[in-house]
């Protein structure tokens, strides 16, 4: 079974990307370019994983996080940032979340997909405590 990532990106050029590096590899994935959106997708389609950019229009990463571990939602999340000091280094439970700063190589995105799936942590409960963190 082809593991299923929603990416939730605005940039549409950049979204269309990833999705190609992505479906090369494998994966199945979902692309939303609207953060509430992103979401709704999120609870309907049960991803594996959720690749999304920190700012969005009419959200940020951190509040999407919030919205879905508020309705039980665990799905991990790796989020791709341009912020060289992001501001999740002061709230632990966004150390959840597997942090890549743009731009990025393919292959840490992979990496940071595979570390995800990979890891007993998530493998192996249904609620992680935390996530590695990439670049």
């Amino acid at each position: 079974m082809k593991t299923r990532l929603l990416l939730i990106e605005d940039q549409i050029n950049l979204a269309h990307f990833i999705a190609l590096e992505l479906r090369a590899e494998g994966y199945q994935v979902i692309v939303e370019h609207h953060a509430k959106i992103g979401l709704i997708a999120a609870q309907v389609l049960c991803p594996d994983i959720i690749i999304m950019s920190w700012d969005l229009p009419g959200e940020t990463a951190s509040r999407a996080y919030h919205q879905l571990r508020s309705i039980g939602n665990k799905v991990p999340i790796v989020v791709m940032t341009v912020d060289t000091k992001p501001r999740h280094v002061l709230s632990p439970e966004l150390n959840e979340m597997v942090w890549l700063m743009k731009p990025f190589c393919m292959s840490d995105l992979f990496k940071a997909i595979d570390q995800v799936r990979h890891t007993p942590l998530f493998v192996n409960s249904p609620q992680p405590e935390r996530m590695l963190r990439i670049g």
